[in-house]
């Protein structure tokens, strides 16, 4: 779990669009850009929003694939973040080639190019269908609300 080993407010650490720590890419997008698969339960966005609005920051980014956009981990987030009209989120870039999917619901079954093309439709899955493998979500400085809405 990744940890600034100093907490600031330096613009430049803010700002910086892309980190690279330990081979993780972290990057600044707009919600309107990150590609939904899945429902959400607006309870659960609500839930979010004042976990977000009580910490003033955010703590986890949300997990997109890097090719698609598409978020693998983060549908809440991502509502909040519109219901909240921030203007970027940070957002943990992966690839499909270095994870894997389980279905949560034994309906559903697709390959990680289904859920592309679903997703890219707006043909989405019920929230909570998918569970996308990857060996860590990171944790990350928090940031500023304020820095999210411009």
């Amino acid at each position: 779990m990744w940890r600034s080993p100093r907490m600031h407010d330096a613009a430049e650490d803010i700002f910086e669009l892309n980190q690279n720590i330990n081979q993780i890419q972290i990057v600044f997008l707009s919600p309107a850009q990150i590609v939904p698969h899945e429902e959400i339960i607006r309870d659960r966005r609500d839930e979010i929003i004042s976990l977000i609005l009580d910490k003033v920051a955010w703590t986890v980014p949300i997990a997109i694939d890097t090719e698609s956009l598409l978020i693998m981990d983060g549908h809440h987030r991502r509502a909040a973040a519109i219901k909240l009209k921030l203007a970027r989120v940070p957002c943990l870039l992966l690839s499909y080639d270095n994870i894997s999917v389980d279905f949560m619901r034994p309906d559903q079954k697709a390959s990680p190019e289904d859920i592309i093309a679903r997703g890219k439709k707006g043909d989405l899955f019920p929230a909570k269908t998918t569970r996308h493998n990857f060996p860590i979500l990171t944790s990350m400085r928090p940031i500023k609300l304020r820095e999210l809405y411009f």
